[in-house]
């Protein structure tokens, strides 16, 4: 049995005829009632990339994440669990960090 399938945007008037007809007619068989369907929603909008918000990394740098600024939990909760696990920077280290600092302020300055 073939059924009729009414869109959502089919006039009212037309459906109510339709009604109108199917209540009229004599019974002699049960009646195929119109599958009524909505009409496609709207796809969304696309969703902005997300490596456009990434800072730009130059080839072979590496990135790290920042260290938790002191008085902030995850800091208060690193320092308890790891304090004497990581022992302070060394005094190269120190001198390497203020030199490629100074590098870097040279670099940005030109």
């Amino acid at each position: 049995m073939a059924r009729k399938i009414f869109r959502a945007c089919t006039p009212p008037e037309i459906l109510a005829a339709w009604v109108a007809k199917a209540q009229a007619a004599p019974f002699i068989r049960p009646i195929d009632l119109p599958t009524v369907r909505r009409a496609p929603a709207e796809p969304p909008p696309p969703a902005p990339p997300l490596f456009d918000r990434l800072p730009i990394q130059r080839k072979g740098e590496r990135q790290r994440p920042a260290p938790p600024a002191p008085g902030t939990p995850l800091h208060v909760v690193l320092t308890e669990h790891l304090a004497g696990v990581i022992s302070p920077p060394s005094a190269l280290s120190l001198k390497r960090m203020e030199r490629r600092a100074e590098r870097q302020a040279k670099s940005k300055a030109k």
